[in-house]
């Protein structure tokens, strides 16, 4: 069986993930948010390949938004929190050059959630997905 949880480590930088059942998540310290579980974390600054190993290590990946709902309420959650920082996402064109997929699935990124122009591979640099609150509506 597979329950949705999501962790989002709050500094500059908030993380989501999707999880498997697993006795190394702790149920009690995750929010309900729409039909998921999350987790926010308002100290740990992490870059995306500590998130998705700090993600592995719980038996879970980075957020692979599900649909355009969700990103909504977890968005307006942080910021009726007054969460207004970034999080990563399990979005990555490391595969393929501007190919931007879900690198916990696969799938490419059929939501549109970003800023006109993002992602953007700023200074060819960029191959790891970020959102955030005051990126949202």
């Amino acid at each position: 069986m597979f329950t949705k949880y999501s962790v989002l480590w709050v500094a500059f930088i908030v993380i989501s993930v999707n999880a498997q059942e697993s006795t190394s998540l702790n149920p009690s310290q995750f929010i309900k948010i729409g039909k998921g579980s999350y987790y926010i974390e308002t100290v740990s600054r992490k870059n995306w390949f500590a998130a998705y190993e700090s993600c592995r290590q719980m038996k879970a990946s980075l957020i692979a938004f599900e649909s355009l709902e969700e990103w909504k309420l977890v968005n307006q959650y942080l910021r009726d929190m007054q969460i207004y920082r970034k999080y990563w996402t399990a979005g990555t064109d490391w595969a393929e050059q501007g190919k931007h997929v879900w690198f916990s699935n696969g799938q490419p990124l059929s939501l549109d959630i970003w800023r006109a122009g993002e992602p953007n591979n700023y200074n060819g640099d960029e191959h790891c997905d970020e959102a955030g609150p005051a990126l949202a509506e």
